[in-house]
C-alpha cells in the first residue's frame, strides 16, 4: 500500500494539493500539534469553574423568581432549593480547589518543581489567600465539606410589591449560618487566621459575595497560567508553520491530505490543522 501526506487546501468543497511533506516534517508538526492540544487542556479547569460559578448565580436566582413569597411557601419546596443551591456550591468549590490544584501540577511538570513559573503562581495564591476573605474561606471550607456535609444552610427570601407593575419582586439571599459553621468545625480546625474571622463575622453572612470575590481570585490566577503558556504557544505555532512550509499569512484552508493506494483503488482522509489553537497571524514573524 502506497501512502503520503500532503499539504493541500479545501475551498469550495475542491481539494488542492500543495506538497509532500517528508518524514521529518510530518514529525515536526506531530510533535507540535501535541503540544498545542496539550496547552489546550490546561484552560479546561478554568472554564469548569467559570461555567459553575455562572450556574451557581444564575439558576439559583432563577429557582426563585417566580415564587409567590407573599404567599405560603411549602417547607419541602426551600429544602428542595437549599439543597440544589448545595449542590452548585459544592460544584463550585471543587472546580476551584481543581483548578489551583491541576494547575500547580502541570507548572511543576511542564516548567520544573523550582521554575519561576511555578513560584509566581504559588506566590499569586497566596496573595489572594493573604488579601481576600473568600478565597481563604473556601480553602478551609474544603475540610468543612468533607466531615460536616452541607455548609449552607440559610435562604433568606422577601417579596417586594411593586405598584406600577402591580406584581410582587423577589429578594433573595443565600447565607452561611456562622454559628452553624463553628458549632460543627470548631474554630482551631478553621486555621489562625480564619477561624478568629469567622467568629467576628455576622450571625448570618452573604455567600454569593464570597463566590463572587473568589472567582474573581480565580481569574486573576488565570490570567498568570495564560501568560506562562503564551511563549509554549507562540514556539509551538512557529514550528508548525516551519514544518509545513507556509508563512504567518496562513489561513484555515490550509490542511493534511492523507493519500492512499491499496489494489488500484485511491482514497484521500483530509484532516484539519489546529490553527484554532495557534496564535494569530498578526503576533507572528514570518517563517520563510
Amino acid at each position: 500500500m502506497e501512502e503520503t501526506i500532503n499539504l493541500g487546501k479545501v475551498r469550495e468543497g475542491k481539494v488542492e494539493y500543495l506538497q509532500e511533506l517528508s518524514k521529518e516534517q510530518i514529525e515536526l508538526y506531530d510533535k507540535y500539534s501535541k503540544e498545542l492540544i496539550e496547552i489546550n487542556k490546561t484552560t479546561w479547569p478554568f472554564l469548569i469553574a467559570k461555567e459553575n460559578y455562572f450556574l451557581f448565580m444564575e439558576e439559583t436566582l432563577a429557582d426563585f423568581k417566580n415564587v409567590n413569597f407573599a404567599g405560603e411557601v411549602p417547607w419541602e419546596f426551600m429544602q428542595e432549593k437549599t439543597i440544589q443551591s448545595n449542590r452548585r456550591l459544592f460544584n463550585f468549590l471543587g472546580s476551584f480547589f481543581s483548578y489551583v490544584d491541576h494547575t500547580k501540577t502541570y507548572l511543576s511538570r511542564k516548567f520544573g518543581k523550582d521554575s519561576k513559573e511555578l513560584l509566581e503562581f504559588k506566590k499569586e495564591t497566596s496573595f489572594h489567600f493573604d488579601y481576600t476573605f473568600g478565597y481563604r474561606f473556601f480553602c478551609k471550607l474544603r475540610d468543612y465539606t468533607i466531615h460536616c456535609g452541607m455548609p449552607m444552610g440559610n435562604i433568606s427570601a422577601t417579596a417586594t410589591r411593586n405598584e406600577k407593575r402591580k406584581v410582587y419582586e423577589n429578594s433573595v439571599t443565600l447565607k452561611f449560618g456562622r454559628n452553624e459553621l463553628l458549632q460543627k468545625f470548631p474554630t482551631k480546625k478553621w486555621g489562625n487566621i480564619v477561624g478568629p474571622e469567622l467568629e467576628k463575622k455576622e450571625e448570618f453572612f452573604s455567600v454569593s459575595n464570597l463566590v463572587y470575590d473568589t472567582m474573581l481570585c480565580i481569574q486573576n490566577l488565570n490570567e498568570k497560567l495564560v501568560e506562562f503558556n503564551k511563549t509554549l504557544i507562540d514556539e509551538a505555532t512557529e514550528n508548525i508553520l516551519k514544518a509545513l512550509e507556509i508563512n504567518s499569512n496562513w489561513d484555515e484552508n490550509y490542511c493534511l491530505l492523507l493519500w492512499k493506494e491499496q489494489n488500484g483503488e485511491k482514497s484521500i482522509q483530509i484532516s484539519q490543522i489546529p490553527f484554532h489553537l495557534m496564535r494569530t497571524k498578526k503576533k507572528l514573524p514570518n517563517t520563510v
